[in-house]
């Protein structure tokens, strides 16, 4: 598997996380470099769809500490 952050580093193209993204990888993922991100099941496979997409956007939206 190839690392995210050279990926990022390396590429002048903007690089879209696609797969086996949720919530708790999002963070792991942003300090890679990775700024986009597309999931389906993550938020379609919830139980209530509109909580889960607060919570995720949450996640994307935060500062890092």
């Amino acid at each position: 598997m190839i690392n995210p952050s050279y990926i990022s580093l390396y590429l002048i193209l903007d690089v879209v996380a696609i797969g086996g993204i949720n919530g708790y990888n999002i963070p792991e993922l942003k300090r890679c470099g990775i700024k986009y991100f597309s999931f389906i099941s993550g938020i379609l496979g919830s139980k209530n769809i509109l909580a889960r997409t607060k919570q995720v956007r949450s996640v994307i939206y935060q500062r890092e500490r």
